[in-house]
């Protein structure tokens, strides 16, 4: 299978990869996503961004983007597997994946871009764990674990069905609606 490649970004300046996960179907071997460029500018479409613990693991699990082969980290791959289950569709921008790591050039574009990025985003998830298994033999920790992660699958999908936009354009949630 093909390594995945990066589509250039638009030489507007202000344009950033988004990710949309597939439904994790029963005989699926692998995650699947799409990666497409959209311009933040009149930013039509809604996305959550997430915020997650890199750790020291190298990028060692296989998902496919674009039917492409591309590597990640075990913790981001424990997030990937929970957004495919709960909020499959939901568009997301994941600066590990979204940001071009070996291309130092576009580094320096799109990291002083994500106070931008994350300011747009209909919701910020921070991940700060990978699997949802044992941890040190210690069930309260799992159990605290497990029911984190469900609460963000609830939430993801209530604020993501629950989109408004105010008056100037900026992705907004109705305060009914935040937990």
């Amino acid at each position: 299978m093909e390594a995945f490649k990066y589509e250039p970004l638009g030489a507007d300046g202000d344009s950033i990869p988004i990710l949309r996960i597939e439904p994790l179907s029963y005989n699926s071997e692998h995650i699947s996503c799409s990666l497409e460029n959209v311009s933040l500018r009149g930013v039509e479409t809604t996305y959550i961004a997430l915020s997650h613990v890199w750790g020291t693991d190298y990028p060692t699990v296989k998902i496919l983007v674009n039917s492409q082969s591309y590597h990640i980290t075990p913790q981001l791959w424990h997030f990937l597997v929970l957004a495919a289950q709960s909020i499959p569709g939901q568009c997301l921008w994941i600066d590990a994946i979204c940001i071009n790591q070996s291309s130092l050039a576009e580094k320096k574009e799109q990291i002083p871009m994500m106070g931008q990025i994350y300011s747009r985003a209909v919701m910020l998830i921070a991940w700060l764990w990978g699997p949802l298994d044992g941890v040190g033999g210690d069930s309260r920790i799992t159990a605290a674990r497990r029911e984190a992660a469900a609460t963000v699958a609830d939430v993801s999908c209530d604020i993501s069905q629950g989109i408004t936009r105010n008056t100037e354009g900026v992705p907004s949630a109705p305060a009914s609606d935040l937990p």
